[in-house]
């Protein structure tokens, strides 16, 4: 008796971490699909080791997907509009190099020197003023950022 217990508890822990590592998986593929589909896969990997950062970090939540939908974060979330990928050939690939980020993650070398932050070449974001440009990879610039000292998410009196 109790080792099938204990196999249903080890059955149900599984399915558990399956089901949400797959739903990790995939809102990292599609942060990466949404956020730099056209870049090389060097800046697929900087934006993917960017929202790694940002899941390690004390300043945010610590699993992607609420890392990706935190409010005001990603652009591609807060525009109200269901996104799909359209382009399946490229997300596959997506996915795939996904995975493998997720669970091997220390495997990559840190190519963004621990930024939390990152905005596209042709974007001025509020907080650029109290941020430190740490590299520029392809379309993308990266930045570490104090988040607790953005001057412009401070709360106005």
């Amino acid at each position: 008796m109790i080792n099938k217990l204990f196999l249903l508890i080890s059955f149900i822990i599984y399915c558990n971490i399956t089901f949400a590592s797959e739903s990790e998986i995939k809102c990292l593929a599609d942060n990466l699909y949404f956020e730099a589909r056209g870049e090389s896969i060097e800046g697929q990997l900087a934006v993917a080791l960017v929202t790694f950062h940002r899941v390690q970090s004390t300043y945010f939540p610590n699993n992607y997907c609420e890392v990706i939908w935190q409010k005001g974060q990603f652009e591609w979330t807060n525009d109200g509009k269901l996104d799909y990928p359209k382009d399946i050939k490229t997300y596959q690939k997506i996915v795939s190099f996904s995975k493998d980020f997720y669970y091997n993650s220390k495997k990559y070398p840190d190519i963004v020197d621990k930024a939390l932050f990152y905005h596209a070449n042709y974007v001025k974001p509020c907080w650029l003023p109290d941020s430190k440009l740490l590299s520029i990879i392809g379309d993308h610039l990266f930045y570490y950022v104090d988040p607790n000292g953005v001057s412009c998410w401070k709360k106005k009196k």
